[in-house]
């Protein structure tokens, strides 16, 4: 891969771009394209020391907290708060929606 070791940066990109939308037919958006570009870009121009490297991390534990909680918040929330917050359908056409037995 020449021309990945030569463009890192422009590879990375482009990785990114075409992982993140590769999953639109299938009606889906893939979110980790960055990170998976990033370990692949990574991987091929440092090898395995770049990747530890990469994963090592030297900070503080409040950090690893921020870095685990904060994406599943942002997650769940439209989870949460769509299940609370989502009107009742009326008595006419929740009986309606209802499989018939």
């Amino acid at each position: 891969m020449p021309i990945l070791r030569r463009y890192p940066l422009t590879s990375f990109f482009i990785l990114t771009y075409a992982i993140t939308w590769a999953g639109i037919p299938f009606g889906r958006f893939f979110t980790f394209g960055p990170l998976l570009a990033a370990l692949i870009v990574v991987g091929l121009t440092q090898g395995k020391a770049g990747l530890r490297r990469l994963i090592r991390w030297r900070v503080g534990w409040v950090w690893y907290v921020l870095a685990i909680t904060v994406p599943l918040a942002v997650w769940l929330r439209p989870l949460a708060s769509t299940s609370r917050w989502a009107p009742v359908p009326p008595r006419w056409l929740s009986s309606r929606l209802a499989p018939s037995s």
